[in-house]
């Protein structure tokens, strides 16, 4: 696991020893068509990465310029391999230690540019961080969300509207955006 460009890129990062009890990284190849997507959209951004797991999605932001970059994680061992990733990158986003739910709860009225969702595969929090996230106006008008997760969901909350869907084997990248927003 590396970042991928920007003033970083190259860089090796901490990962999950195994993937163990639903921990898993982005693999690289699927963060790279990520960020091939949308590239263009990262400089100066505001950015969540929920399920922050080992920080790789939020810390290539702010490798590629992004304004500031949230991270919420819950998980004691995952917050130690993102504070390694940020020591070695000399990197300083917002750390929230806190479950998803009262993360986003939290946040005020704050909005972002870009939203990472990666729950784990095997659970139903990316379906309800969605709808937190569409309660709560959490991302901006002309904002998106990166919803990677395993089965295709036939359903997303009515305020959201997919505007492209790619797979990688088993991985499905959804990206959404607010209905009557921009396209990406």
């Amino acid at each position: 696991m590396r970042i991928v460009s920007g003033s970083k890129k190259g860089t090796k990062l901490y990962g999950f020893e195994q993937e163990e009890s639903g921990k898993r990284a982005t693999l690289d190849h699927v963060k790279e068509a990520i960020f091939d997507k949308i590239q263009f959209l990262v400089t100066n951004s505001i950015v969540l990465d929920l399920f922050a797991g080992t920080g790789s999605l939020g810390l290539e932001c702010m490798s590629r310029g992004a304004k500031e970059v949230t991270l919420v994680e819950k998980d004691n061992d995952s917050l130690k391999i993102i504070r390694k990733n940020c020591d070695k990158l000399g990197f300083s986003p917002i750390i929230i230690q806190n479950d998803y739910d009262l993360a986003l709860k939290k946040m005020q009225d704050k909005q972002f540019d870009l939203i990472f969702l990666d729950p784990p595969f095997e659970s139903h929090y990316g379906q309800k961080a969605l709808m937190r996230i569409a309660k709560l106006h959490r991302l901006k008008n002309d904002g998106l969300i990166i919803y990677e997760h395993r089965d295709k969901t036939t359903s997303y909350p009515t305020e959201f509207v997919v505007v492209d869907e790619k797979t990688y084997g088993t991985i499905v990248v959804t990206y959404l955006r607010i209905k009557d927003g921009s396209n990406l």
